[in-house]
């Protein structure tokens, strides 16, 4: 029961942190949130490589490197977009 509750109340900050975020001015906060998420994608490809789990460290390390713009696919990605 104490799971049940301690996973409503996380529901419930996300879906009001998501709130306030998505009210944010995105023309400031674009850049800043790419390198905050670059940073954080390769600090958690460290994270996993250290525990040594590799197929989920390579994927994080790409995607942080994408958004960070040191991919060898570039800045877009994959061009998906």
């Amino acid at each position: 029961m104490p799971t049940l509750i301690a996973g409503i109340v996380a529901v419930i900050l996300l879906y009001s942190l998501l709130q306030i975020v998505s009210r944010g001015q995105s023309h400031r906060s674009g850049p800043r949130d790419q390198i905050g998420g670059g940073v954080g994608g390769a600090g958690g490809r460290s994270l996993y490589r250290h525990q040594g789990r590799a197929c989920g460290a390579v994927p994080l390390g790409i995607f942080g490197a994408g958004l960070l713009g040191w991919s060898p696919f570039g800045a877009s990605g994959f061009g998906f977009w």
